[in-house]
């Protein structure tokens, strides 16, 4: 094999620049570190600080609790690595972070032949390990800067066929648990091995996790999945990607490797990213991030974050944050935070917190905190705090606070609720409520500070208003009342709520069988305390009245002005004057029927009268009066 002198001139100058930019590494840093009896994670952040550099690894294959000792002085960054970790793992810097890989065993390659021939260069060769000289199978031998790749087989042969190739050839080969070797080829010579790689970019984090899903695990390749084991953390960019199909793209089994600028997926495709535009017919498979547009004609799939709009026929699924639009007719899934606008035939799911707008025709699950517009048909779910709109035909639950409007068939919120609450049915406060709820049957709040709307209405303490048929207030205004008045002779009211605000149900008639008369009716009433003894409770009422024709309408309103006096600790004497307004339309008096509208006393015209009347009654209380 011959050599000329130009070749040599340029690899000599190639092994100068490359030991120079060793030189220029954070590895080759010098650092001062004495340490004694201090945890491994503790000494690895003395390293990064001393260094002014920031550590990436996997935690789970770095035993970060155990104790270790380290002295280090005037020695390179890699070198204290080297006496902490034992030479077990690889080290590679990408910017200002050293990633940290484990990396116990070590590489060999033995050259068969390195062949130019006309547009291609042919490398052929075998990988096997540099102690016990065993066959590596499935290695990765790749070109970075051409993206193209094979792994060896079974017997750690390989061949590389390289077409529009460099002058210099950079071949790198990575296989799990085995530090990355690089050799340089310059046409048929083998210029200079080296354990570092001189090019491309390294990603930290879980960059495998995609082909952990069941989509992943189904159309994911095998031979993709082995380069995401022995490269997944180097990650390429290039324009344009199409493919065929996850393992049939102009990147080869490398696509998983590559971040694209446009990438065109026939059916479906598998990439590390895109920063630009996806079109998969089908389906788009990424490893890391996807940014401004994406579309899948059946299902996204992104291991990293969106930012921009996702669109996919039947699902959109996110592995970490977004910030962008999703529209499905089936559903969405974000596995992180999500900020933008979620459109889901089905349902939309977002794991963590949400600041945006959901909307669907089935349900949407939040499980973080949410600020926004929530609507969905069946049913809306927040984990955490609400602050926004939330609007279900169905259902609505927060599991914590609650600040906002919320309109459904039932709502439900664990803690603390300061905005305003619909139901059709009911509404339910686990905690406090401070704004106020409106159902059509029942309410209940544990603590009721605002106020509660509905037939029914229940509250653990005695604050707030309640504006019910009944209320039932733990240690509320809970009394029946027996009275009589200038226009019904007898009366008979239940009064539920508290001494804020009590509702009261009347139901009044006539003793007499020649001045019968029914009376029907609503009232509202307040306690106030004047004396430890002495109350005053100003009650306002509506009563329809019977006088004969139930199609007539005859009107009793009154302001009644009572004072509660307690005779025992059940029973209280109630007295006190009354203003009356009476409405009735009925002209003419039926038989043994009162007629309240020719009474002498009070004034005014045919249809509208009023008076100065009174009452005297008794109350029984449902508990004792507190002493």
């Amino acid at each position: 094999m011959k050599h000329g002198a130009a070749a040599i001139y340029l690899s000599i100058l190639l092994t100068f620049l490359l030991i120079e930019g060793r030189g220029q590494s954070v590895l080759d840093r010098k650092v001062f570190i004495q340490a004694n009896d201090i945890r491994l994670g503790t000494a690895l952040q003395l390293i990064a600080d001393k260094g002014g550099f920031k550590f990436s690894y996997n935690s789970n294959i770095i035993p970060l609790d155990s104790v270790v000792n380290l002295y280090a002085e005037n020695v390179s960054i890699e070198e204290a690595l080297d006496r902490l970790l034992s030479k077990q793992y690889e080290y590679r810097q990408a910017y200002n972070f050293v990633m940290l890989r484990y990396a116990p065993r070590e590489l060999s390659m033995v050259l068969q032949e390195s062949v130019n021939y006309p547009g291609l260069f042919v490398i052929r060769g075998q990988i096997v390990d540099s102690q016990t000289r065993l066959p590596v199978m499935y290695a990765s031998v790749y070109e970075k800067k051409l993206l193209q790749t094979v792994l060896t087989d079974r017997q750690g042969f390989f061949t590389l066929k390289l077409k529009n190739f460099p002058q210099a050839i950079n071949i790198t080969v990575s296989k799990e648990n085995y530090k990355e070797i690089s050799t340089v080829f310059l046409a048929e010579v083998i210029v200079r091995p080296s354990r570092r790689g001189v090019s491309g970019e390294y990603r930290d984090g879980d960059l495998a996790r995609v082909e952990r899903t069941r989509l992943g695990r189904l159309l994911v390749t095998s031979e993709q999945k082995i380069q995401s084991l022995n490269i997944g953390n180097f990650i390429a960019q290039a324009p344009v990607q199409f493919s065929l199909g996850p393992g049939l793209s102009t990147h080869g089994s490398l696509s998983g490797q590559v971040i694209n600028r446009f990438s065109f997926n026939a059916t479906g495709g598998y990439t590390a990213g895109v920063q630009g535009m996806e079109i998969g017919l089908l389906f788009n498979i990424n490893k890391k991030d996807a940014g401004w547009f994406q579309f899948g004609g059946a299902f996204n799939l992104t291991g990293g974050s969106v930012s921009g709009l996702q669109i996919g026929g039947l699902y959109n699924n996110v592995l970490d944050s977004a910030r962008a639009g999703q529209i499905s007719l089936g559903h969405n899934r974000v596995a992180g935070s999500f900020h933008g606008m979620q459109v889901g035939g089905l349902y939309n799911q977002v794991k963590h917190n949400f600041d945006g707008m959901q909307i669907s025709t089935g349900h949407n699950r939040v499980g973080g905190s949410f600020k926004g517009l929530q609507l969905g048909a069946v049913f809306n779910l927040v984990k955490e705090d609400f602050s926004g709109v939330q609007l279900s035909l169905g259902y609505n639950h927060l599991q914590r606070n609650f600040n906002g409007f919320q309109a459904g068939t039932f709502n439900h919120t664990g803690n603390t609720a300061s905005g305003i609450r619909v139901a059709l049915i009911g509404n339910i406060s686990s905690g406090s409520t401070r704004g106020g709820q409106a159902a059509g049957i029942f309410n209940y709040s544990k603590e009721l500070k605002g106020f509660q709307a509905g037939l029914v209405n229940i509250s653990g303490t005695p604050g707030g208003y309640n504006f019910g048929l009944v209320n039932i207030v733990k240690g509320g205004y809970h009394r029946l009342s027996l009275s009589a008045n200038e226009s019904i002779d007898l009366n008979l009211a239940l009064k539920t709520g508290n001494q804020n605000l009590y509702t009261a149900l009347l139901y009044g008639r006539n003793a007499s069988s020649t001045d019968k008369l029914q009376a029907i009716g609503l009232g509202f009433g307040k306690q106030l305390s004047i004396h430890k003894d002495l109350s005053l409770n100003p009650e306002i009422s509506s009563r329809y009245i019977h006088q004969g024709n139930w199609k007539d309408t005859n009107l009793l309103n009154r302001l009644d002005l009572n004072l509660d006096y307690p005779l025992a600790k059940w029973i209280s004497l109630n007295t006190g004057p009354a203003f009356t307004v009476f409405y009735s339309n009925q002209s003419v008096q039926k038989k043994d029927y009162a007629f309240l509208r020719d009474k002498g006393f009070g004034f005014g015209n045919p249809r509208y009268r009023g008076w100065v009347g009174w009452n005297v009654g008794l109350s029984f209380s449902a508990a004792p009066r507190s002493q």
